[in-house]
């Protein structure tokens, strides 16, 4: 009897059954709100520094937003007309934000994620061994990972140096128009040879008939 009262209850209260509290249609209108849910980043140099402001826009309140980084919780309560300000971040961090309905339907699922990267600040960009090749990875502003000075110099200057090779390969290996005549005839010399030595002696014989013909 006890058991069976045990379970009636179990049955009867909704605390944590997700059925009751996270049906299918209260679940598709969170994560449609979730889903509305935009962040975006801008930033600021100080000290030769990339400092970043994290925006999140859209929250409502009913949701909970949480940095999986530092489990940092955000909802509407801290946010202005929706929208808040993460100041101040570091660069070349990543960051996942989480979010969940606050009003404890569905709150232990995770509606939608939110993920943001920031670059790493190239304080070098700008150097005068950047001149001409600002196209080269190591010569813009925003960078995969960060460098030293010394990083920097040593691969912007075997890079100018790896462009000088290929200009003096590119030099070497032009052909001008007596090089295509010269290749032409050393691979064709002996139908082209003939042909000279028959047309010279040719010429010769027309010449010296013309000069006789005079002297008579």
């Amino acid at each position: 009897m006890k058991k069976l009262l045990v379970f009636l209850i179990l049955i009867l209260l909704p605390i944590g059954v997700k059925g009751y509290y996270c049906n299918y249609n209260y679940y598709n209108a969170a994560l449609k709100k979730a889903q509305n849910v935009s962040i975006m980043y801008d930033y600021k140099i100080e000290d030769e520094k990339a400092l970043f402001d994290i925006t999140i826009y859209n929250i409502t309140e009913d949701q909970t937003i949480i940095n999986t980084n530092t489990n940092q919780k955000y909802t509407y309560a801290d946010s202005n007309s929706g929208v808040i300000v993460i100041e101040n971040i570091s660069a070349g961090t990543s960051y996942i934000y989480e979010i969940y309905s606050s009003d404890n339907f569905c709150s232990n699922e995770v509606l939608y994620k939110l993920y943001v990267t920031l670059p790493n600040y190239n304080k070098y960009y700008l150097n005068e061994l950047c001149t001409g090749i600002e196209d080269y990875k190591y010569c813009q502003k925003w960078f995969s990972t960060s460098v030293t000075l010394e990083e920097f110099k040593t691969n912007v200057i075997n890079y100018k140096l790896s462009l000088i090779e290929k200009d003096k390969t590119n030099d070497d290996g032009y052909k001008g128009i007596f090089d295509y005549i010269l290749e032409l005839y050393i691979k064709y010399y002996y139908y082209i040879l003939p042909t000279i030595i028959i047309g010279s002696l040719l010429s010769m014989y027309i010449i010296r008939k013309k000069e006789n013909k005079f002297k008579l």
